[in-house]
């Protein structure tokens, strides 16, 4: 694109070039087969991103404090639906990848906990003492519920 751009002159006396980002309301109709794909791309895309702040945060790259818990999150929402409908479904699409996978980490008291009871169970070639297991599954559950609280303290106090 080609854009013809005249510098500004502003009140303390130099002149000023800016480019402002807005939602653009213009969306090109598709067809049946192009909005399958970008459903099945989309979430994919999504997944290797949050794969990829995951991996961040557990290298030290991405701070406790820029975590968000339920509140943080619900405030988000807010903000994405006075956007418009499709940046609201938008968020609400990526935090249903972020969701699904965060189930799936290998943490005791989520599914992927679960999973990995039941590959050692597979490899084992007997069932691991259930009470060993719901003890693993209840420390976890309130390791989870602690960092909960803590994220949701942070969303409470923090400002905007």
């Amino acid at each position: 694109m080609t854009f013809v751009v005249t510098p500004e002159h502003v009140a303390t006396g130099a002149y000023q070039v800016g480019i402002e980002i807005g939602p653009v309301d213009e969306r090109t109709p598709v067809n049946v087969q192009t909005a399958l794909k970008e459903a099945v791309i989309y979430p994919y895309e999504a997944s290797v991103m949050t794969l990829n702040n995951l991996y961040d945060l557990v290298r030290g790259r991405v701070h406790m404090r820029d975590l968000s818990g339920p509140i943080g999150i619900t405030k988000q929402i807010a903000k994405a639906a006075d956007r418009g409908p499709v940046d609201y479904l938008m968020f609400v699409a990526m935090l249903s990848v972020y969701l699904g996978l965060f189930n799936l980490l290998p943490l005791p008291a989520l599914d992927g906990g679960r999973a990995v009871f039941l590959l050692i169970e597979s490899v084992r070639r007997r069932s691991v003492n259930p009470r060993v297991e719901a003890a693993v599954h209840t420390v976890g559950f309130v390791l989870l519920l602690g960092v909960l609280i803590i994220v949701s303290f942070k969303d409470i106090f923090a400002k905007g």
